[in-house]
């Protein structure tokens, strides 16, 4: 299976996604490249790269996309210090790289709204709506147990601390907070 097979069968099994305005692309590498080998993570980052290419990996599917110009098209991202380096990680490994934002969101069961429902072990949804109040599956809110944010906060960064969480921060610390 190549790069560009794999991507349009995902885009096939994902009738919420509009093939002509989404993020969802193949962002890097040749489109008919050959895969045996896949890597999977939130997002292109670096070191979620090396690890791939380490491993053998022929594709890395991000969810994220890496250079964000679907959202930011004026800004150079690939040409910023962190894009080249990005982009020079897939090129040495002749790796491709391919984000599935619109597509993963919503695949039942194992896209990211639903797994991480799972996750956080949140069962009771309250309310399924976009933001204009139709019914639509982007949107979700769900009943939590009766604690304060602080306490919601703890119980939510001791669930992603297995899975790499680097530091629990409490509700005061996220308004200080300042991202590396």
């Amino acid at each position: 299976m190549t790069v560009r097979e794999l991507y349009d069968h995902f885009l096939s099994r994902s009738p919420w996604v509009n093939p002509a305005a989404t993020s969802d692309r193949i962002e890097v590498g040749n489109p008919d490249q050959a895969v045996t080998r896949i890597g999977t993570g939130w997002s292109g980052c670096t070191a979620n790269l090396e690890a791939a290419a380490a491993d053998g990996c022929d594709l890395f599917i991000s969810h994220e996309p890496s250079f964000c110009e679907f959202w930011e098209p004026k800004a150079d991202f690939r040409g910023s210090a962190w894009g080249r380096r990005r982009t020079a990680i897939l090129e040495q490994h002749g790796m491709a790289q391919m984000a599935l934002h619109d597509t993963w969101d919503n695949w039942p069961i194992y896209g990211i709204r639903d797994s991480w429902l799972t996750f956080l072990g949140l069962h009771r949804p309250l309310l399924f709506h976009d933001y204009l109040g139709r019914p639509n599956q982007w949107l979700s809110l769900h009943e939590v147990p009766l604690t304060t944010v602080d306490g919601y906060a703890a119980e939510v960064a001791a669930r992603v601390q297995p899975p790499g969480q680097r530091k629990a921060l409490r509700f005061h610390d996220l308004r200080t907070h300042s991202n590396p």
